[in-house]
């Protein structure tokens, strides 16, 4: 390991995990979205999980009361099917192409993000929770492939929960359990080498301050402030993925 390696992670970690402190999501995908940029995806994915996993432990104690349940069961049981089958993707797909599945998903997103349509609020609002699952299931492909699975969950719930600490809440919980999943499928196919633990334990202390900061922060920064100023990050990082 060398320092500007340390201090690439170091400063997109904290980055991207004062975000999920924030809202309860966008840690993992700002963070792969960055770090693709300087490193293979198989080389970042491990630690973030690994990072994922940590931050949602961290977090936990301050959103416990702020769960919806079956919110929660729902969606977790597609999540885990989904992550099984993208760990196989990550595992056959060549690094070129998983840049450019992951750099159109960030752009999908961001673009989403940026241009909010009430069009396709007012159609989710309609589907039953039985959908829950299957928006967990598109999650969990995503998550087992890029350690991100954020972006179709948060398109669900978005419209499904309404108060915005039980949205946080249930979201943290949610890629809790993806994360918790994901590295166990990770682990029992030797997915993480000594580097990937070197990594993930330096990044520890950067995570409890990151998260600290981001739930100081969460009361008090203006939603639509914060959709413009991560929309543009993602999108400026996914373009420079795809064209590079």
């Amino acid at each position: 390991m060398n320092f500007s390696l340390i201090l690439i992670f170091t400063v997109v970690i904290f980055l991207g995990y004062f975000l999920k402190g924030l809202a309860g999501f966008g840690g993992a995908l700002f963070s792969v979205s960055i770090l693709i940029i300087f490193f293979e995806v198989r080389d970042v994915v491990p630690i973030i999980s690994i990072v994922d996993i940590a931050s949602g432990f961290i977090l936990l104690p301050r959103i416990r009361n702020y769960i919806n349940k079956r919110m929660l069961i729902t969606i977790s049981a597609g999540l885990c099917v989904g992550t099984t089958i993208g760990v196989y993707f990550l595992k056959s797909f060549s690094n070129h192409a998983l840049e450019i599945i992951f750099a159109v998903l960030v752009i999908f997103f961001s673009l989403r993000m940026l241009f909010y349509s009430n069009f396709i609020i007012h159609k989710l609002n309609k589907l039953k929770i039985f959908f829950g699952s299957f928006f967990g299931l598109i999650a969990g492909i995503t998550g087992g492939m890029f350690g991100a699975d954020g972006p179709p969950v948060v398109l669900y719930l978005s419209n499904q929960i309404k108060d915005k600490n039980f949205l946080r809440g249930t979201l943290i919980s949610i890629f809790l359990v993806g994360a918790i999943w994901r590295n166990f499928i990770y682990f029992s196919i030797d997915f993480f080498t000594v580097q990937v633990y070197q990594i993930s334990l330096l990044m520890i202390p950067v995570l409890f301050m990151a998260t600290f900061l981001g739930s100081k922060v969460n009361y008090k920064m203006n939603e639509k402030t914060y959709r413009l100023v991560t929309s543009f990050i993602l999108l400026i990082s996914g373009a420079i993925i795809l064209v590079r």
